[in-house]
């Protein structure tokens, strides 16, 4: 709110002719103590504001900080089984659902009992991709 000079002068003559010369003092200290009083309350009120705001962020970093560890930590686990699971399975071309084995090595790191599950599940969702279920009577086939 911008008040230049002609706003301030017709604001002057109407308190002067409202309330006469006598009282135009008196009423200007009253309105200078009232902008004071308002200029320290609405500045508390925005420090009160800016305290809290700090505080509840600031309660709020460390749980920030885990969680950004927690997703570090949950990205390596996930990069460590992709790596381990490359070698030895590569997805089929264009949506199929089952995984082939290919004839890679086990890395240096991985176990051989690792190596053999994860060949052992890729053969039975190989096998259960191409072969119908057993129906009644297929057992007695031979």
């Amino acid at each position: 709110m911008n008040l230049g000079l002609p706003e301030i002068l017709i604001i002057f003559l109407l308190a002067l002719l409202l309330f006469g010369p006598r009282k135009l003092p008196e009423i200007g200290r009253t309105v200078g103590k009232f902008m004071h009083e308002f200029r320290r309350a609405s500045d508390e009120l925005k420090t009160t504001i800016e305290r809290e705001v700090n505080l509840e962020a600031g309660d709020l970093r460390p749980d920030l900080v885990k969680f950004k560890q927690q997703i570090a930590e949950a990205r390596n686990e996930l990069s460590d089984i992709r790596s381990a699971v490359d070698p030895y399975t590569a997805a089929t071309p264009a949506g199929g659902a089952a995984a082939q084995t290919t004839t890679a090595e086990p890395a240096a790191a991985e176990s051989p009992d690792a190596h053999d599950h994860l060949l052992e599940k890729a053969v039975a969702e190989h096998a259960t991709a191409e072969m119908p279920p057993p129906g009644p009577g297929d057992d007695l086939k031979g």
